[in-house]
């Protein structure tokens, strides 16, 4: 069986190299949509996944939780439980396929009243809705499947599937806004969201067949054995609530500023959200596959989990000061490159955006573990942050706008993700006391605060004009990662040993060890 460093690496290095490529054209794709189409269009777009996600909630979770039910069968190779178990969530979503469509049904009964001052033709929203749509329910339909690669440890192949088409789709979109007249290329651009989302399910269906013979489920088979995994419903409750705080960060900040703007500031936001959820995909897609490796060593070998929680930590806090770092020097020269002066956001609210951007990186050091426990017993916890995270955004958007927005999203993140999150898992959990977790905290993040400060004061000695020309902007962007990447660097490892440990763990790539 091939380690559980090696199978992370894997997953990351496939889900980097796609994710690249379909970034780097879905930033063209943003591009030229505004020039061609306008604001107002990008901004129904955004609109429309928003209400999409909201629906998605009805998915409560339940992929998770038969993630985390799956570790030891397939450990066990009990081909029967991991039958059952994907069956059962066969079962499931079926339901939830009929729920959503049912209620994407009567939401657009009320499209009149909500795109009433959108600036856009109203079959515009429809046939938007209904295209995006369909990639959410092929997922209840088909695509639930894939729960087998992300708990095997083989991420990397349903990222190849999706990921891909994503690439392949973003590729033809393009061509569609060269190529295509204005008045009929949009429908064209709907019609690729269609068939690249029927053509990724029928690539995973064949191969989850190929790699998977033996796996046989149906929703008739969950149905008969879903009371013989209490475990699953249990736990399928409580990620419901997480999932509810996760949807109130992720979508609640686009639908908040359309009800205090129009459709063109929903777009400015968006573009700068765009590069932040850009990169915290990126970020999952790295570290993605080692919930599943996590999980693993759970299973096999509980009394070292202690040590690489620490050598995780250290390292990806590292990086997430360096990613933190350059995108703050980076945005908004690059912004004012890519779609012009008129699109860049206010300093006040990037400065916040940065400050939630860090949290959302950061929390993965101690999500991942919570995950791979199966710690989501603390309900409570997101149903506090969605009601901070909107009940402060409304309040705090109402006097200053856009940054009040952002400021009610970090302040959301920092009480519940930052402070509760991982007080929680040592308490739980750990064999240390959350009280060494915050001390070590403090010390990685007076660190990365020293190592941001001193490139602020760098950077100004840099003769490099970031917005003369992308060339300028990528060599801007080089200084200022090695710069901020050398001086984090030299202060990790001298101050702290977790750094030290994985530093030489990566490079000789050796299986975990206790140390």
């Amino acid at each position: 069986m091939a380690s559980r460093t090696a199978n992370s690496i894997r997953n990351a290095k496939v889900g980097l190299i796609i994710y690249a490529f379909d970034l780097l054209l879905t930033f063209f794709s943003r591009k030229y949509f505004i020039e061609f189409w306008g604001p107002e269009l990008l901004g129904l777009n955004s609109l429309a996944k928003s209400l999409l996600q909201f629906l998605n909630l009805a998915e409560l979770g339940i992929a998770t939780a038969v993630g985390c039910s799956l570790y030891k069968p397939l450990f066990e190779k009990d081909q029967k439980t991991v039958n059952e178990i994907i069956s059962l969530q066969a079962y499931f979503y079926r339901w939830i396929f009929y729920f959503i469509l049912s209620a994407s049904v009567i939401l657009m009964a009320f499209f009149p009243l909500i795109f009433a001052d959108s600036g856009v033709p109203l079959y515009y929203a429809y046939a938007t809705y209904i295209a995006l749509a369909v990639a959410i329910l092929l997922s209840y339909r088909v695509n639930y499947r894939q729960i087998i690669f992300t708990a095997d440890q083989k991420q990397y192949v349903s990222t190849f599937l999706f990921q891909g088409g994503r690439v392949v789709k973003s590729t033809l979109q393009l061509g569609v806004l060269f190529l295509c007249a204005p008045a009929y290329g949009y429908w064209i651009w709907l019609g690729m969201e269609v068939v690249m989302a029927i053509a990724s399910s029928v690539g995973l269906e064949l191969a989850v067949r190929k790699q998977y013979p033996q796996l046989v489920t149906s929703p008739a088979l969950g149905k008969q054995v879903r009371k013989q995994y209490p475990g699953v419903i249990t736990t399928t409750k409580q990620v419901f609530f997480h999932r509810f705080g996760g949807f109130a960060l992720a979508q609640s900040s686009v639908v908040i500023i359309y009800a205090y703007a129009t459709l063109t500031d929903v777009t400015i936001f968006d573009n700068y959200n765009f590069i932040v959820i850009g990169l915290a995909v990126m970020w999952s897609t790295l570290f993605g596959g080692s919930t599943a490796s996590v999980g693993n060593l759970i299973a096999e070998q509980p009394g070292k989990v202690q040590s690489l929680y620490w050598e995780l930590f250290s390292f990806k806090t590292w990086l997430c000061g360096i990613v933190v770092c350059a995108t703050m020097f980076l945005a908004q020269p690059f912004v004012t490159l890519w779609v012009g002066a008129e699109y860049v956001m206010p300093k006040m609210a990037l400065v916040w955006l940065m400050g939630t951007l860090f949290i959302r990186l950061f929390r993965d050091s101690t999500d991942v573990f919570l995950y791979a426990f199966g710690l989501y017993k603390d309900i409570g916890a997101p149903i506090v942050e969605a009601a901070l995270n909107i009940g402060l955004s409304v309040l705090f958007g109402y006097y200053w706008g856009l940054p009040g927005i952002m400021a009610g999203v970090f302040v959301s993140l920092f009480i519940v993700v930052f402070l509760w999150k991982p007080f929680f898992l040592f308490r739980e959990k750990m064999s240390q006391r959350p009280a060494v977790y915050f001390r070590r905290a403090a010390l990685h993040l007076s660190l990365i605060a020293v190592s941001i400060l001193v490139t602020y004061y760098l950077k100004n000695l840099l003769p490099i004009d970031p917005i003369a020309s992308y060339a300028q902007w990528l060599l801007y962007g080089l200084c200022i990662v090695f710069i901020c990447g050398g001086i984090s660097f030299g202060l990790f490892y001298a101050f702290i040993p977790g750094m030290r440990t994985f530093s030489r763990r990566l490079l000789s790539l050796r299986p975990i060890r206790h140390r």
